[in-house]
């Protein structure tokens, strides 16, 4: 019982970082398309 409780909550943390890796990543590709086309 216990056991699987700490598995999801595992998994609910490694999602979490996930989707916020993921959220950083998407934005960083989004603002250096937007930083080139600035300078272009």
């Amino acid at each position: 019982m216990e056991n699987t409780s700490i598995k999801t909550t595992r998994l609910e943390i490694r999602f979490s970082l996930k989707s916020i890796y993921f959220s950083v990543k998407t934005n960083m590709i989004f603002q250096g398309y937007r930083f080139e086309r600035a300078f272009k």
